[in-house]
């Protein structure tokens, strides 16, 4: 698996929560890093105003924020912060059960992976609003 990024001006951030849809989406987003499809960034980072993570999510092209679920706290985090939200995807969008469990498949992590990249290349070909 490639490390090299291929879209450095796309800095993703996710949920983490204590679920499995917070972990598929963390993990759905360290594999689009992987990949070369964006930049993980540490959603805490931000959060906790290290000047690093907030310059580098200030000056991002787009900001991918996903969280787990419906609550979108990290989405209400970044906008209580003054971060836009460039997208927002939610795992349980997808249909999967938030659990308070750790158990979930590969496939799970793929298709949410799939799916944040599809609505990443999705809003590239909408216009820009600022």
């Amino acid at each position: 698996m490639s490390t090299q990024n291929i879209n450095p001006e796309i800095v993703m951030f996710s949920c983490g929560g204590a679920s499995n849809v917070g972990q598929i989406g963390n993990d759905a987003v360290r594999a689009l890093d992987q990949l070369g499809h964006g930049t993980m960034c540490c959603s805490l980072a931000v959060i906790a105003q290290h000047p690093l993570a907030v310059s580098k999510a200030a000056y991002a092209a787009k900001r991918v924020v996903v969280d787990g679920c419906e609550n979108g706290c990290l989405k209400r985090e970044f906008e209580s912060n003054g971060l836009p939200v460039d997208v927002h995807f939610t795992v349980d969008s997808l249909g999967i059960e938030k659990r308070h469990t750790f158990d979930y498949t590969e496939d799970q992590v793929a298709a949410v992976a799939s799916s944040i990249r599809a609505a990443v290349q999705a809003s590239c070909k909408e216009p820009q609003v600022r």
